[in-house]
């Protein structure tokens, strides 16, 4: 529990998979219009770029749309946001028990799980849920 990226019997947390994502990053940083996005190119080439939905801890925030402009249109996605990679949020689904049962630090486990990535077309705009981390991996 406490303060580190796992909790406690194994779950991880939410910043966890933040960590995970942004290291899939390239290591070339890209220009780009937008203040909530981050463009890097890999050394194979291929384009990993981060996009994130912010919203202050204490706000609800807002969905927001997004579009990728200047890249190939296909491209895998994974979100995380609190119903993809957040254990916390099942957690509270299932009344925050003092003691969770072994049932549920599977289903814990399980929320807390890195997203799989899905096909994406970057031609069309695409939405974030507030307080969400999108990573759009781009081939070529």
């Amino acid at each position: 529990g406490g303060f580190g990226m796992i909790a406690e019997r194994g779950i991880p947390k939410a910043s966890f998979n933040v960590f995970a994502m942004l290291h899939r990053l390239g290591d070339r940083l890209l220009p780009v219009a937008s203040e909530n996005a981050l463009v890097t190119k890999r050394s194979d080439g291929s384009l990993a770029i981060a996009v994130w939905n912010y919203a202050e801890p204490e706000e609800t925030g807002a969905p927001r749309e997004f579009r990728v402009t200047g890249a190939p249109g296909k491209a895998r996605m994974t979100v995380l946001d609190a119903e993809h990679g957040d254990a916390f949020t099942a957690f509270k689904k299932m009344g925050s028990p003092p003691s969770p049962t072994r049932a549920q630090i599977a289903t814990l486990r399980q929320a807390g799980a890195l997203p799989a990535d899905v096909p994406v077309d970057l031609r069309k705009p695409f939405t974030l849920a507030p307080k969400s981390l999108a990573l759009l991996e781009v081939t070529r």
